[in-house]
């Protein structure tokens, strides 16, 4: 018998449960997170972990999809253990990745372990950087009923060959799209793309993260009068606009990382057939490979409700020019958007709100069927 093939399931795809590390460190977060959740009815259920408070990641330790059978019977299952034997940046994995496996399986969540972790490998095999796109019809008319799934290249560094290989084998998601992410230092696709629901053709945007934007906004506050207004003016890194443009935004790094997201736009188009109205490009700003402003584009979409890091940008007569911009961007009448504060949770420590979180969504294979 052919075994039931594995699917990854898209950030489109309806939420059921939410899940999050909790800890001293998390706590504040794990509030507001069930407080927003609870708009749309959709459940929290926090990991407590004191063994390794450091380990905040929850999106890295397994990747939940759906397996479905013969029949057409769709069962939840989730890849897992590519980080559990090595340490990266002083964090101790097993522990919180063998308690999210129990509690997989202890809500009937087939784990499936296709690798043994690598020593050498940094964070590139971590389940950030495993995603998928909603249904896509490519720029050659070749259609992918189930989307088709992401994963970033750092170098010489991609997902772990066992796992390209498993997730190849499967045959409804692939060939799998290489997204260049060498400009990053944890290098995981989720850091460069993200998907919500539009009121456009598709159905959906991809979302970029863009220095250009936030230039542009900071240049226009400049040459409003407002360049001593601060930027992250709630943070202990409060800068005035004049030197967070010279400093950031006007640096070699972020003028090349807006040819990096020119390429992967390139790509996408090609790839997923997409166009120029398919996307939508949030402030974003890096410094040694590392979001100096939380990264918008890492966030949490979940049905109809988006949360995201708020970018502590430059607030001017009331208005929050970050915000202001990534709505504006992302406005569809079907989204609500909640800016959430996780400066101290989750941006000083290298992530934002999608790696801190992980969702099980219901699978839409009864409305789908597998390619030919």
């Amino acid at each position: 018998m052919t075994p039931a093939p594995f699917f990854l399931l898209s950030s489109l795809d309806p939420v059921t449960e939410v899940f999050v590390v909790e800890n001293k460190i998390t706590a504040s977060f794990v509030e507001t997170l069930r407080g927003l959740l609870a708009e749309i009815e959709v459940p929290l259920t926090p990991v407590l972990h004191l063994e390794v408070e450091n380990d905040l990641w929850m999106q890295d330790t397994v990747e939940i999809g759906y397996r479905r059978d013969a029949e057409g019977k769709c069962f939840p299952a989730a890849l897992g253990g590519l980080r559990g034997k090595h340490k990266a940046e002083n964090i101790v994995t097993a522990p919180l990745d063998e308690k999210v496996k129990h509690l997989m399986r202890d809500k009937g969540i087939e784990v499936i372990e296709v690798a043994e972790p690598r020593a050498d490998a940094r964070w590139i095999d971590w389940f950030g950087n495993l995603e998928v796109s909603p249904p896509v019809q490519d720029s050659s008319g070749k259609v992918y009923p189930n989307g088709r799934i992401l994963t970033g290249e750092q170098h010489e560094l991609t997902l772990h060959p066992d796992a390209i290989a498993f997730l190849e084998a499967q045959g409804v998601q692939t060939p799998l799209v290489f997204v260049d992410v060498s400009w990053l230092t944890i290098g995981h696709v989720d850091e460069v793309i993200n998907f919500v629901p539009a009121d456009n053709e598709k159905g959906f945007k991809v979302i970029l993260p863009s220095p250009q934007v936030a230039r542009r906004i900071l240049e226009s506050a400049v040459t409003a009068g407002y360049g001593e207004t601060s930027v992250f003016a709630e943070t202990s890194e409060a800068l005035s606009v004049n030197k967070f443009l010279s400093h950031f935004a006007n640096s070699a790094e972020n003028i090349a990382i807006d040819a990096k997201i020119e390429k992967t736009v390139q790509q996408l188009k090609v790839e997923l057939g997409l166009d120029d109205q398919d996307f939508a490009f949030l402030p974003a700003l890096l410094e040694g490979g590392f979001a100096v402003i939380p990264n918008p584009v890492n966030c949490l979409v979940a049905n109809s409700l988006a949360i995201i890091p708020d970018p502590q940008g430059p607030v001017i007569r009331g208005k929050a020019l970050f915000q202001q911009e990534i709505l504006r961007q992302i406005s569809s009448t079907s989204l609500r958007v909640r800016f959430v504060n996780i400066w101290d949770t989750y941006h000083i420590r290298g992530g934002e709100i999608h790696c801190g979180t992980n969702a099980l969504r219901t699978s839409p294979a009864s409305m789908r069927q597998d390619p030919l």
